[in-house]
């Protein structure tokens, strides 16, 4: 009687270990598939905007960047040239309430605050304002030639 039983435990070992492969393949596929999800979500790019144009009626080369609200970090746009509009492409959408920051000839210029109702409605053109270059000129900064 020892016989039958011995081939009866190997032959229920068996099916025992396929099941334990089964499931640990069934697993793997979920981890991966997981990952993948997780891999997803942390590579996808920030949503943007087609377009921003910079209209720079000043007469100073401006360094302009953006921020959001929080002022979670500054991002740089580009540069605007004295007297004449940039317009740049695909630019991070910063939120509700965009921060411009604006320099000239290395010096701040200002903050400026535009809600992202008003850039829509406006054709995505932000205007610098005639601050901008008072507050430059009161730094000291020179006209460039």
């Amino acid at each position: 009687m020892s016989g039958p039983s011995t081939t009866e435990r190997v032959e229920g070992a068996r099916p025992s270990l396929a099941r334990r492969a089964n499931l640990a393949r069934v697993f793997g596929v979920a981890a991966l598939i997981l990952a993948v999800v997780v891999l997803a979500r942390l590579l996808a790019l920030p949503p943007t905007v087609d377009h921003l144009t910079i209209d720079n009626p000043s007469k100073f080369d401006l360094a302009v960047e953006v921020t959001n609200e929080h002022h979670d970090g500054w991002m740089p746009v580009g540069a605007a040239r004295r007297e004449t509009t940039a317009t740049m492409s695909d630019v991070i959408d910063q939120g509700d309430v965009w921060v411009f920051r604006l320099s000239g000839q290395a010096r701040s210029a200002a903050e400026v605050r535009v809600t992202h109702a008003q850039l829509e409605a406006d054709g995505w053109v932000f205007t610098v304002p005639a601050a901008v270059s008072d507050e430059l000129r009161a730094q000291g900064a020179e006209f460039p030639p």
